[in-house]
């Protein structure tokens, strides 16, 4: 990608201050294995007293955002290793970012057992000592959702950010389709709280919806494997 930029930086007595315009052309922005992010767009950034001020707007030519549950333990913060020298902790910069976001026509989303294809804005803000959050809605233009052992179709999917980035709420509707009952799943809460709930058209007992579901037929045609499996 290209990124090019302009500014002034005045060498003041109580410390540096600085002004600079930056323009984006399909910049990759990250490049890590669980996340990559190539952008287009300006902004602009300020330096004084010390403090990073940020702010800009831009377009996703192409975005990869995965998440995975994480089982690898750690130390809790409070745990002293003797023998191990202390790193002394550096203080970060102060940083105040605001940044409008259009995901653009290929923005993908992968994790909690979504995989979609998202289209929407976002407005990314982070102030000091706190994270990025990000506020917008996000629609579905087609995936897929995983429940119950079946990948369902995606029919309305809406992620509404008003938080941090990584726990959108969650207004999604899945099925498997072309059967007499026609079942699926309404998931809703958030991506670290999710609340996944039985659906069907018609509209059918649970137990019917869920044999619809997983077999493709009625609880009446169940064999007994079926029903241990109904059951669990």
């Amino acid at each position: 990608g290209e990124i090019n930029g302009s500014g002034v930086i005045e060498l003041a007595k109580d410390g540096p201050v600085g002004t600079a315009t930056v323009s984006a052309k399909q910049f990759t922005l990250i490049s890590k294995s669980d996340m990559l992010l190539i952008m287009s767009g300006q902004g602009a950034i300020e330096y004084a007293g010390g403090a990073l001020k940020v702010n800009g707007q831009f377009v996703a030519d192409e975005g990869d955002i995965q998440f995975a549950a994480s089982d690898v333990p750690r130390l809790s913060s409070d745990v002293i290793v003797l023998g191990r020298e202390k790193k002394p902790s550096s203080q970060p910069l102060p940083l105040s970012l605001e940044l409008n976001v259009d995901l653009g026509k290929k923005f993908r989303f992968r994790g909690y057992g979504l995989d979609a294809d998202l289209a929407g804005q976002w407005r990314l803000r982070a102030q000091a000592k706190q994270g990025l959050t990000a506020n917008g809605t996000v629609s579905v233009e087609k995936g897929e959702y995983k429940a119950y052992g079946q990948t369902l179709d995606i029919e309305r999917g809406v992620l509404s950010f008003a938080g941090p980035v990584d726990n959108p709420g969650l207004d999604i509707i899945a099925m498997r389709r072309n059967l007499a009952v026609e079942a699926g799943v309404k998931v809703q809460g958030t991506a670290y709280s999710p609340r996944v709930t039985l659906y069907s058209e018609p509209s059918v007992p649970d137990s019917e919806k869920l044999s619809w579901l997983l077999f493709g037929h009625g609880t009446e045609n169940m064999e007994k494997s079926d029903s241990a499996l109904l059951l669990q």
